[in-house]
């Protein structure tokens, strides 16, 4: 894997899509790994599809090096990036302690949200890798909303995405952003841009894993089911609560064995 997030800058040098995706677990950080991710992000989506959260908000950075850690010792090849929580990082200093904590837990780098300029190039200054975060933001914003289609906004995200980059950031996330926007402004930076509901003119993707393998119980518009997990599940433990409630499982199969002579030893005793 990279071991810098300045060497993806290569990748969109030669226009290779970089494929992202959050992680949260053991198990599916092993998963993902083997699938070929190019990096695993370990979102603070994790309050809301994982720990059953009402908001980003509500996760913290203890939640987060829990996590973080679960996920480096699933996936040790993959570059890994860790969400600093809501109210993490209000100022520079804040900022470099809780991203120390999570680059401690196993993070190789660190991503952030809105144009914190300030601490960004503090993060940097001090070599800790950084990925900035424009247009819908989820720890402050207060529904979900597509952002840039009023050209005051589109002007601002291509301000702040330029603001992010000069501050020392190597890689910006844009959600919920249109296409055409997306893809002009990744046209103006030199570092690589990573879409989430923002088009294909971005240099990489990013999903959420439960989103793309059918586990959230909607299908969002930015969103593709590539396998059906819950629906899955559900039939299979439907299935299981039907055999153990049948009496059809276990069966002998499903069991070890000892013989009657053992058994009237043990009343003997």
């Amino acid at each position: 894997m990279p071991k810098k997030l300045s060497a993806f800058k290569e990748y969109k040098e030669r226009q290779q899509p970089i494929c992202m995706l959050t992680c949260y677990s053991f198990p599916t950080a092993q998963i993902v790994e083997a699938a070929g991710v190019d990096i695993a992000l370990v979102g603070d989506s994790l309050g809301t599809t994982f720990l059953g959260y009402a908001s980003t908000k509500d996760v913290t950075l203890d939640d987060m090096r829990y996590h973080v850690a679960a996920v480096k010792r699933g996936c040790a090849h993959t570059y890994t990036i860790a969400d600093m929580p809501y109210q993490t990082y209000t100022n520079k200093e804040q900022a470099l302690s809780n991203a120390l904590l999570l680059i401690d837990a196993g993070a190789d780098g660190i991503k952030l949200e809105g144009a914190e300029t300030e601490v960004i190039a503090y993060l940097c200054e001090k070599e800790i890798d950084v990925c900035g975060h424009i247009g819908y933001l989820p720890q402050t914003a207060e529904a979900p909303k597509v952002v840039g289609k009023e050209i005051e906004a589109a002007r601002q995200a291509l301000a702040d995405a330029k603001a992010v980059e000069a501050a020392g950031a190597d890689m910006i996330v844009f959600e919920l952003m249109p296409k055409e926007l997306s893809a002009y402004i990744s046209e103006q930076l030199s570092i690589p841009s990573i879409g989430i509901g923002a088009g294909q003119g971005c240099d990489g993707q990013v999903q959420v894993l439960d989103d793309l393998l059918g586990l959230s119980e909607r299908t969002f518009k930015h969103a593709r089911p590539y396998a059906r997990h819950r629906s899955n599940a559900i039939a299979g433990i439907r299935q299981y609560c039907e055999d153990v409630r049948d009496k059809t499982f276990p069966t002998d199969e499903n069991a070890s064995h000892v013989d009657d002579a053992f058994i009237e030893e043990l009343k003997n005793t």
